[in-house]
């Protein structure tokens, strides 16, 4: 009788411990993390004035976090997105600013929220192939996000003018018999 007694209050406490195992999981799971900032590795311009190039192509995008939990929404537009073109040995790449963005066609800074994205239109920068620039040229984009404290993450694409074109090229083998 007292082994089964025993049996019982070990399982209760086994199932206390595993409870309040679950629920201290659960509540860490709304604990603020590192900030984040995505960006392609490379994305491929269409050269000024080409109308030939892919349709439906998907659009640049970077996306970008303060890593803190916002209850209903993407948090308050008190951050900072700076995109600059970093010099190089010719211009191929420019940028065009919307939203809420100031600055040149080499270095834009846009007010954004907590949780960027910018397929959602705010604050949004574009790039494009430079006037006079050919396909091949490329230049190199740096992101850089700030938070209202100072913290600061980046990315940088690097923008080739032109898209890679396949080519195929079929091979006759001619026979002779004589």
């Amino acid at each position: 009788m007292s082994s089964y007694v025993l049996r019982r209050a070990t399982g209760v406490g086994a199932t206390a411990a595993l409870l309040l195992t679950a629920l201290t999981a659960c509540g860490s799971g709304a604990t603020d993390k590192a900030p984040s900032i995505t960006a392609p590795k490379v994305f491929y311009l269409r050269p000024v004035g080409d109308r030939s190039g892919p349709k439906g192509k998907a659009p640049f995008g970077v996306s970008a976090d303060d890593g803190k939990v916002h209850t209903g929404g993407t948090g308050a537009v008190d951050h900072t997105l700076t995109v600059d073109v970093l010099p190089g040995p010719k211009a191929a790449v420019v940028l065009h600013k919307g939203g809420d963005c100031t600055g040149s066609s080499t270095h834009v800074t846009c007010e954004v929220s907590a949780k960027y994205d910018s397929a959602s239109g705010a604050g949004s920068v574009s790039s494009v192939a430079a006037k006079g620039s050919e396909p091949g040229d490329a230049g190199t984009l740096r992101f850089t996000y700030a938070d209202r404290n100072g913290k600061k993450v980046t990315a940088r694409t690097r923008a080739v003018v032109g898209e890679p074109v396949v080519e195929v090229w079929v091979v006759r083998r001619w026979v002779v018999r004589g």
